[in-house]
C-alpha cells in the first residue's frame, strides 16, 4: 500500500484530491479497523472461556450490528461534509462492511496461530489492490482499489475458515464480552483518531493540499509501523495462549528489542527517508522535504508505543487503556492544535513527537507497575 497504492492514487489524483482521498480513508479506517480489530482482540482475550464453556456465538451479532453503524456514520460523513455522490458514498458504505468483516474475521488465524495462512490472506489483499488500481484507472473511483483488496482477503479466509458460520445469536458469556468489546471499543477509537489525527486536524485548517504533504513527509515512518504491527498482532495471539504468563522481565525485554529496531531504523531513515519519498512522491517531495525528519521521529516514537500495548492489552485491566488514551489524547490534541495553527506543520511535527513519547512514558510506567505487583516484587 505504501510503496505502490498511495504514489499511483497521488499521481491520478491532484493534490486537493490527494489530500480529500487521505482524509476520508482515514475516517474509514478509524471506523472499520476500529470495530473489527477491537472485536478481534475481545475474541482473543474471550476465547478461553468459550472453549472452556463449548459455546459459540455473539461475535457475529456484534460485528453485524457495529458494522451497520459504522457504514451509517461513513455515509452521514461523506454526504455532508465531503459531498459525496450517491454512488461514491454507496462505495464508502461498502467499504467500510468489507473492512470490519476482514478484520475480524481474520481472528481465525490468529487463535490457532495459523501463520501460513495469515500471509496467504495478505498475498490476496495484495492481488486485490492490484486489480483494484486497474478498476480506478478505468472509472477514477478510487474506493474500488480499497474494495478489491477487502475482497481478495475475505475470499481466502471463506475458503480456509468457518468463521463467518458461526451462531448468530447471544449466549451467556454475552455480557461480560460485550462490555469487554465496548470498553476496548472506546480506547480504539480514541488509538485510530490519534493515528489520524494528522489528516482529521490538518484538513480543516489548513486544508487537502497540506493532508498531502504531511502524510508524504510521514510515510517512511509509518512502513516501519506496517512492518511491526503484525508483530504486535503474533505478540498478542500467543499472550492470549492459556498457558502463557507474563512477567516483567518478559515486558521489558520485549520493549528493549523494539527500541532498538526503531533506534536503527530512525537512523537508517535519515539518508533512505529522503530518496525514497523523491523516488515515490516526486511531485510532492520538495513541500515535504523540511517535515520528514521530525515526521518520521514522530511516527517512530508511535510505533515503539504500539508495541508496548498488547502486553496491557491483555494483562492489565481494562480501565488502565482507558486513562492512558485520555492523557495521550489531551497531550496531542491540545498542543496539535496550538502549534498547527500557529507554526503549521513543523508545530504540528512538534506536537505529534511529544504527545507519542508521553504515551510511551505512560505504556512503560503502567507496565511497569503492574508487573512488578504481580511478580510480588
Amino acid at each position: 500500500m505504501q510503496i505502490v497504492v498511495y504514489p499511483v492514487l497521488a499521481r491520478l489524483f491532484n493534490a486537493s484530491a490527494y489530500g480529500i482521498l487521505l482524509t476520508v480513508m482515514g475516517i474509514v479506517n478509524t471506523v472499520s479497523v476500529s470495530i473489527g480489530n477491537t472485536l478481534n482482540n475481545t475474541r482473543l482475550i474471550q476465547n478461553t472461556n468459550y472453549e472452556e464453556q463449548g459455546i459459540s456465538g455473539d461475535f457475529n451479532l456484534i460485528l453485524s450490528f457495529s458494522g451497520i453503524i459504522g457504514a451509517v456514520a461513513i455515509w452521514i460523513i461523506g454526504q455532508r461534509m465531503f459531498g459525496f455522490s450517491i454512488f461514491t458514498s454507496v462505495l464508502m458504505v461498502i467499504l467500510v462492511l468489507l473492512m470490519s468483516w476482514r478484520a475480524y474475521f481474520i481472528v481465525a488465524f490468529r487463535i490457532v496461530l495459523d501463520f501460513k495462512s495469515n500471509f496467504i490472506c495478505n498475498i490476496c489483499i495484495a492481488i486485490g489492490y492490484f486489480v483494484g488500481l486497474g478498476v480506478v484507472m478505468v472509472s477514477k473511483q478510487w474506493p474500488c482499489v480499497f474494495i478489491f483488496a477487502e475482497v481478495g482477503g475475505l475470499f481466502w479466509i471463506y475458503k480456509e475458515t468457518k468463521i463467518y458460520r458461526e451462531y448468530f445469536g447471544i449466549t451467556r458469556l454475552f455480557k461480560p464480552t460485550i462490555s469487554k468489546f465496548l470498553m476496548l471499543l472506546i480506547v480504539t477509537i480514541s488509538t485510530n483518531v490519534m493515528l489520524y489525527l494528522d489528516r482529521i486536524v490538518i484538513y480543516p485548517i489548513l486544508g487537502s493540499e497540506s493532508v498531502s504533504v504531511y502524510t508524504v513527509a510521514v510515510f517512511f515512518g509509518k512502513t516501519l509501523g506496517i512492518i511491526m504491527t503484525p508483530i504486535a498482532n503474533v505478540l498478542l495471539g500467543y499472550f492470549a495462549q492459556k498457558d502463557y504468563k507474563m512477567n516483567l522481565k518478559s515486558f521489558w525485554q520485549t520493549n528493549f528489542i523494539v527500541l532498538g529496531t526503531a533506534s536503527a531504523f530512525m537512523l537508517l531513515s535519515i539518508v533512505i527517508a529522503p530518496i525514497a519519498t523523491k523516488i515515490l512522491y516526486p511531485g510532492f517531495f520538495e513541500q515535504a522535504q523540511p517535515f520528514i525528519f521530525y515526521a518520521n521521529l514522530a511516527a517512530v516514537i508511535g510505533v515503539v508505543a504500539s508495541m508496548a500495548q498488547p502486553a496491557i492489552l491483555k494483562f492489565v485491566p481494562t480501565y488502565w487503556q482507558l486513562i492512558k488514551e485520555g492523557m495521550y489524547a489531551l497531550v496531542y490534541l491540545g498542543a496539535g492544535i496550538l502549534l498547527l495553527k500557529k507554526y503549521g506543520l513543523m508545530g504540528f511535527c512538534i506536537a505529534s513527537i511529544t504527545a507519542n513519547l508521553v504515551k510511551v512514558v505512560i505504556l512503560y510506567t503502567i507496565g511497569t507497575i503492574y508487573f512488578s505487583k504481580k511478580n510480588g516484587r
